[in-house]
């Protein structure tokens, strides 16, 4: 095996979306149970929807805490074999800052903070990729090469809506549950489409 810490790091990359969807797709249920009730404030503390919203977003933030931890992980293994993983490595980090803010802000904080997460999620993976993209070459994979260049463009798309869809929700906070479904279901097809080039790019590694 030719690099054998970025097939460990890409490894972990590849759980780490898998991590990312389960999380993407719990707020999806939970913002999606809000809107449902239709009512603009949050449940009874001491009713059983606030407490099975509660559970989904609860969920969704562990798993996403997890997502992190071993996202961190596997970039810095793979840093050792390609330089494009160390700059995914600082803005997971910045990701992560952006997150503990969300964390305990609210409003316009909140919204601003939500839009540069959504843009360091983006250049995460894009340089995620951009690193596989390297070593393709230099393995001469081309199926990977084009590969990452095809979804390259498809998650700058998919992660752009997203975040357009985030500003959005900051200047119609009437529409910002629907606003929010719509984004995770866009975020969801993101980390779908980078867990499936990071599952390709794995099995390249791990045959090298």
């Amino acid at each position: 095996m030719k690099y054998p810490n970025a097939y460990s790091g890409v490894k972990k990359l590849f759980t780490s979306e898998i991590l990312n969807i389960i999380s993407a797709v719990l707020m999806f249920v939970a913002v999606l149970l809000a809107l449902l009730d239709g009512k603009s404030k949050l449940p009874d503390v001491d009713s059983a929807q606030f407490w099975s919203l509660a559970a989904f977003v609860l969920l969704s933030a562990a798993t996403g805490i997890a997502a992190f931890i071993i996202q961190i992980i596997g970039l810095n293994q793979a840093r050792r074999d390609e330089w494009y993983f160390n700059k995914a490595l600082y803005f997971v980090i910045i990701c992560m800052v952006c997150t503990l803010v969300m964390t305990f802000t609210a409003g316009t904080v909140n919204s601003i903070f939500a839009a540069v997460d959504e843009v360091f999620t983006l250049l995460v993976n894009i340089y995620a990729i951009l690193a596989i993209f390297t070593l393709a070459e230099y393995l001469k994979d081309t199926v990977i090469q084009k590969t990452g260049k095809i979804m390259i463009v498809v998650i700058t798309v998919l992660f752009g809506i997203a975040l357009i869809l985030q500003i959005a929700a900051g200047f119609v906070p009437r529409k910002a549950e629907i606003l929010g479904v719509i984004k995770s279901g866009f975020e969801v097809l993101g980390y779908i489409a980078c867990m499936v080039y990071f599952g390709m790019s794995k099995k390249m590694l791990g045959q090298s």
